[in-house]
C-alpha cells in the first residue's frame, strides 16, 4: 500500500536479524528557504556503510575523533577546518563506503513556483485515485494528498530533495554492492538525523513516513531500480514482490512480473537520531563539508576528497534540482558542480564492464 503509517516507521529493527545489512547515515546542511535570495544551495547527503567494514570505520574515527573540535560533546561539520575534513575523508576513503548528495538553491526559486510544483504533486498523487480497486489504497492517496497540501513550502523542498537522493541509494547501493559485497544487500538500516529541536522526533517521523516513503514508492514504480546482469542479488531477493497491477494502473508492469518492495526496504530498520554517533557524526561532515565548498566557505584542500568517495558517473555527482523553470540557470558555484564530477569510485568491475560493451 502507498500510505504508510507512523506506526510501520517505529518497527525499528525487525527484517532479516540473521543476515548482514548496509547503513544508511542521512542529514541535511542548510535552511531550504529564502526564496528569491542570494544563491545558496542546501544539501541532504548520504552515507552508506556496509556492516562487514562498520566497525572497524568507527574504530578509526573514534582514533580520529579526539583531535577534532566539538560542541557540547559532538562533532560538527561547521565548525571544521579544511584540514580536519581532510584528515577525515583520508580516513573513511579506503573503506568500501557511498557518499551520495542532491541539493537544491532557494535562492534560484520564487514562492509561487514552489507553491505550484507542491500542488501539481498533490494533484498527481489522486490523479488515478479513481482507477484504485482497494479503498485503502484510495484512503491512502487522499491521505498523502493532504499531507502534502498542508506540509510547509521549507520541509516540502526538503522533502523533494530527500526522497530523489534515496532513490539514486537505492540503485547505487544495490549494484555496487551486489558486485563487492552481496550478503550486506539483506538488510537496509535507516538512521535520520533530526537534531532540529523545533520538529519532535514523532513529526519526524510522520514526515517521513507520509510523505518521503510513499512518494519515493511511487517513483520507483515509474522509473523501475537497474540492476545488473551477472551480479549477485540473492540477499535482495527478499526486497522483490509481485507486480500489483491495481496499485499503478497507468504503469506498465515489468516484463518479469517483480518489483522492489520499497516500503519493505525502508521501514523494516528505521529510526530518527538526536544523539551523537559516529555514523551521523561523519555524514554530517561530508555534506556541511559539500555545502560549504558550494558557498565559498572551505578551502578545496578541506572539500576536494570527497568526490572520491561518490559513484561516478557522466552527470554532475552533486544533483542540483530545480521546481520550476528557471529564467536564469547560472550559479556562482558552477565551478564546485563540475569538480565534483570526477575522480569517483568506479561502479562496474571489470567482468561487468565487459558484459556492459
Amino acid at each position: 500500500m502507498l500510505a504508510i503509517g507512523v506506526s510501520d516507521c517505529r518497527n525499528h529493527i525487525s527484517g532479516n536479524p540473521k543476515g548482514r545489512n548496509v547503513e544508511i547515515y542521512i542529514d541535511e546542511s542548510g535552511t531550504f528557504s529564502g526564496f528569491g535570495g542570494p544563491k545558496k544551495p542546501s544539501v541532504v547527503g548520504a552515507l552508506i556503510i556496509p556492516e562487514a567494514v562498520r566497525d572497524d570505520l568507527f574504530a578509526r574515527y573514534a582514533a580520529l575523533r579526539p583531535s577534532l573540535p566539538k560542541d557540547k560533546g559532538e562533532v560538527k561539520g561547521r565548525q571544521l577546518s579544511a584540514a580536519h575534513v581532510a584528515s577525515v575523508v583520508a580516513m573513511v576513503r579506503p573503506f568500501p563506503i557511498i557518499f551520495e548528495a542532491t541539493a537544491i538553491d532557494p535562492g534560484m526559486h520564487d514562492r509561487d513556483g514552489v507553491e505550484y510544483h507542491r500542488t501539481r504533486q498533490a494533484q498527481g498523487v489522486t490523479h488515478m485515485v479513481d482507477e484504485c480497486v482497494h479503498q485503502s489504497m484510495r484512503d491512502g492517496l487522499w491521505e498523502l494528498r493532504r499531507e502534502l497540501e498542508a506540509i510547509s513550502l521549507q520541509l516540502y523542498m526538503q522533502a523533494t530533495v530527500t526522497f530523489e537522493l534515496i532513490s539514486r541509494i537505492h540503485t547505487h547501493a544495490t549494484m555496487f554492492y551486489a558486485q563487492r559485497l552481496p550478503k550486506e544487500l539483506a538488510a537496509f538500516h535507516w538512521i535520520v538525523d533530526a537534531k532540529d529541536k523545533a520538529m519532535p522526533i514523532t513529526a519526524w517521523e510522520k514526515w517521513w513516513s507520509y510523505t518521503v516513503m510513499p512518494m519515493v514508492q511511487s517513483k520507483s514504480r515509474r522509473e523501475p531500480m537497474a540492476m545488473l546482469e551477472g551480479a549477485d542479488y540473492s540477499h535482495f531477493d527478499r526486497f522483490m514482490t509481485d507486480w500489483e497491477e491495481w496499485a499503478f494502473p497507468d504503469v506498465e508492469a515489468p516484463e518479469d512480473g517483480k518489483c522492489v518492495d520499497i516500503k519493505k526496504i525502508m521501514s523494516e530498520s528505521f529510526r530518527f537520531s538526536d544523539t551523537p554517533e559516529p555514523g551521523l557524526e561523519l555524514v554530517d561532515i561530508l555534506t556541511n563539508s559539500t555545502r560549504r565548498a558550494l558557498i565559498g566557505n572551505l578551502e578545496q584542500r578541506g572539500w576536494s576528497g570527497i568526490p572520491s568517495l561518490m559513484i561516478h558517473r557522466n552527470s554532475a555527482y552533486i544533483q542540483l534540482m530545480s521546481l520550476q523553470d528557471l529564467a536564469d540557470t547560472r550559479v556562482p558555484y558552477a565551478r564546485i558542480i563540475r569538480a565534483y564530477s570526477q575522480s569517483g569510485r568506479v561502479m562496474l568491475l571489470p567482468d561487468h564492464s565487459e558484459r556492459a560493451a
